[in-house]
């Protein structure tokens, strides 16, 4: 009896694997398709960017599946507390890295959104933003526990985590409050104040290149803070992952960064949804994009994917989790 019911969910997990790759296999050639052959203007823009997305969030998922036997995407969609709760997390993001980095910082634009579509669509677009990052992590570091097997589940706390973690928290609310300092002294001292939120700047501007630092050491503050939250809520967390000697979460940063932020930034040239400005050192690029937008695509992973840990339970449990594959 227990033997058929195991069977009977295992055939389950192998059904959901392969209609997500497939779907996804099937959205993402669409997607490509529409950049190559639609006109250009804000519905090639969401109907390209969303079958791209949409269609490697499944592709992710199913390489979860699969490996894990575990899905971030059927967790979220579980009940409604979850899908509230991701809802949440990606308004947070969305208010974050929009009001910070595009408004304040003022480091890329959307040539074919006005005021109005763009209120209207960017909280639904960075849930899938969100989604895309969490997933990507997760199949990119299925893939690596796979293959680099230790069994390294974090578990009993070392003694002197309490007082690392400490430091870790004041260090970050300095980060944040110096951070927050100079963007505020920049923002009094210059013709062009970064807090003009009613007004994008189409062209670079010295002064936001000092302002793309002070967002980068922000986040590595506010990084800090959540890593103390899930040291409070008895959580793994990237920092301890590494104290105990696990280190898939680093490398499974690394490569989503550069493997699916190189596909991500590629594509859109197929169709415009986005622009980079004021960003440093523009002559070290790749395919046109500066190389810096690529080192902030890797504190996106570490910066969200802690966010989403410090204020979810189940849904991003596997997130810092050790290789637990049987």
């Amino acid at each position: 009896m227990k033997k058929s019911f195991i069977q009977k969910e295992e055939k389950v997990i192998e059904n959901k694997f392969r209609l997500e790759l497939l779907t996804g296999i099937a959205l993402v050639i669409i997607s490509y398709l529409l950049g190559i052959f639609l006109s250009n203007g804000i519905i090639k823009v969401g109907l390209v960017f969303g079958s791209f997305a949409i269609g490697f969030i499944l592709l992710f998922d199913s390489i979860t599946i699969n490996i894990y036997k575990k899905s971030l995407l059927h967790q979220i969609l579980k009940n409604k507390n979850n899908l509230i709760l991701f809802i949440i997390f990606s308004v947070i993001g969305a208010l974050f890295i929009e009001g910070i980095a595009k408004w304040i910082g003022k480091l890329w634009i959307y040539p074919y959104a006005n005021v109005q579509i763009y209120f209207l669509f960017i909280i639904p677009i960075l849930i899938i933003y969100w989604l895309f990052i969490c997933e990507s992590y997760l199949a990119t570091k299925a893939v690596i526990d796979l293959f680099v097997k230790g069994k390294r589940e974090v578990t009993k706390p070392y003694k002197s985590e309490r007082v690392i973690f400490i430091l870790v928290l004041i260090l970050g609310i300095i980060i944040v409050l110096s951070s927050i300092f100079s963007m505020c002294v920049e923002n009094s001292s210059s013709d062009l104040p970064l807090f003009n939120l009613s007004k994008e700047v189409s062209q670079s501007t010295p002064i936001f290149h000092v302002s793309l630092g002070l967002i980068i050491i922000l986040l590595i503050g506010l990084f800090f803070i959540l890593e103390f939250v899930e040291y409070k809520r008895k959580e793994t967390s990237f920092i301890k992952d590494i104290m105990h000697g696990y280190t898939t979460p680093i490398f499974a940063i690394i490569f989503s960064t550069f493997i699916f932020g190189i596909l991500m930034e590629t594509h859109n040239l197929l169709y415009g949804g986005w622009g980079y400005i004021n960003w440093p050192f523009p002559e070290s690029n790749l395919f046109g994009i500066p190389l810096m937008v690529f080192v902030a695509w890797m504190l996106h992973y570490l910066f969200f994917l802690s966010l989403f840990r410090a204020i979810t339970n189940n849904e991003s449990k596997e997130i810092w989790s050790g290789d637990n594959i049987k």
